[in-house]
């Protein structure tokens, strides 16, 4: 059984739902708020809106090299340590 919800959002709100739907790879703003709430694997659109972001990241040059990645780790895990 499907049920109905409504929400009520001013114009401002719903444009912000929209415009963080579409940035993270989401059809509907509708699916991004269930996906929200999902507590099982990641649904394809999902994966797809994550591995989207990456890539946007790494072709922005918004990535840490991954030789810094591994220092900083082990920076972590010394520091942790310590």
């Amino acid at each position: 059984m499907v049920e109905k919800l409504v929400i009520e959002l001013t114009s401002d709100d719903l444009q912000r739902l929209k415009e963080a739907a579409t940035e993270r790879g989401y059809s509907d703003p509708g699916h991004y708020l269930m996906a929200l709430f999902a507590e099982d694997e990641p649904t394809s659109e999902q994966l797809k809106a994550e591995l989207r972001e990456s890539l946007q990241q790494v072709m922005a040059g918004d990535v840490l090299p991954l030789d810094d990645l591994w220092e900083f780790l082990d920076e972590a895990d010394t520091n942790d340590g310590a």
